[in-house]
């Protein structure tokens, strides 16, 4: 992968991490944002289902050779996250459920009645198959990684089981993942095969820059139309739909932002291909952020609650709104280095755990 398409992956991932935080700052802190800054939330997940397509076919060809590497290798991925996540939200909602019962327990991003089978979802990613949409407390975002880790097991079966397993893993993936994850599918392998594109050897346009600039530009024009004119409303609860109806048009709706993604992605790459570089200190601060993009996506709202029951009336006061959201982003990064910036120890730990050799772990924490 050119290092100059790598930064810009980090910089889309970071972006849709904070078009998440502005989703949920519109809802508890800051109402007064302008719409267009907290009415992304649902396409920047579309966005993060995509870069993690692009990134999985990726690390299988340069990185994660076999299979139990790559299940090593996703486990760090999602665990140097997810668990310090869930101690942080069972706290917080634990402080903010005792100042202020009801504004949790009346509004529709909360679970009440949080069981340990919930948990049990949360830690093993179930918490979406089927029609099953189990939350831990305020732990909405964590949807998107039922999904996410269903398709890191979905690829695993694609790409490293041959013949007749491969099919019959495929089927049963299905058999267990169920019409929600199934239907949203389309969109993660739009990111694979946007990799694919990407270093084919065939695909050498003349003009690249000419070309890669007007599919950027046409991929904001995609996603806009997309979103403003060709559904009658926006992307809908993929994770909760009504009706199969509303599944479908979730679906669709996330594909069609998924193909913008995809042109953007394209585009970038062949200006790259030109000699295009990032400045060094930029490249260097957007991998940093980029570092603790997930954390950010997957505590921040636990955090939101929390100062919503600490300052009631923060909604009419847009210095302290401002500051609240400044200080719950900075949170989040304090986070990140206690637990998506150790990811390589997590690698390495479960390397152990399962048996894998010592270099192996010492290898490169990709994806």
């Amino acid at each position: 992968m050119r290092s100059a398409t790598s930064v810009y992956l980090d910089t889309l991932r970071w972006l849709a991490a904070v078009g998440v935080f502005l989703f949920h700052s519109g809802s508890f802190i800051a109402p007064w944002l302008l719409g267009v800054l907290r009415d992304q939330g649902s396409e920047c997940v579309a966005v993060f289902f995509v870069l993690s397509g692009f990134v999985i076919r990726f690390v299988s060809l340069e990185k994660e050779r076999s299979w139990p590497e790559y299940l090593r290798a996703r486990a760090a991925r999602l665990y140097s996250v997810t668990l310090i996540a869930l101690v942080l939200t069972l706290g917080a909602d634990a402080i903010g459920t005792r100042m202020n019962p009801e504004f949790y327990n009346q509004s529709d991003w909360f679970n009440p009645n949080t069981s340990v089978g919930d948990i049990v979802s949360y830690l093993t990613f179930t918490n979406e198959i089927w029609f099953r949409h189990s939350v831990v407390g305020s732990a909405q975002p964590y949807w998107s990684l039922g999904f996410e880790a269903a398709y890191y097991l979905f690829f695993a079966a694609a790409a490293y089981a041959g013949g007749w397993k491969r099919i019959a893993l495929v089927i049963l993936w299905a058999a267990i993942a169920g019409p929600k994850i199934v239907s949203a599918l389309p969109l993660w392998l739009i990111g694979v095969a946007t990799y694919e594109i990407t270093r084919s050897a065939r695909f050498n346009p003349s003009f690249p820059r000419l070309i890669g600039t007007a599919l950027m530009i046409g991929s904001v024009a995609i996603y806009l139309l997309n979103k403003y004119e060709f559904w009658s409303y926006g992307a809908g609860a993929l994770f909760k739909p009504d009706s199969l109806q509303a599944l479908l048009h979730s679906a669709g709706f996330m594909t069609v932002v998924g193909v913008a993604v995809a042109c953007n992605l394209v585009g970038f790459d062949l200006i790259a291909r030109t000699g295009f570089r990032w400045p060094s200190i930029f490249s260097r601060t957007i991998r940093w952020l980029a570092g603790g993009s997930f954390t950010l996506y997957l505590v921040h709202e636990p955090l939101f609650a929390l100062a919503r029951v600490t300052y009631p009336d923060v909604t009419t006061q847009r210095v302290l709104g401002s500051v609240i959201m400044v200080s719950v982003f900075c949170i989040t990064l304090l986070v990140a280095e206690l637990g998506e910036r150790r990811k390589i120890l997590f690698r390495r730990l479960i390397h152990l755990a399962t048996g894998g050799s010592h270099q192996a772990a010492r290898g490169p924490a990709g994806g």
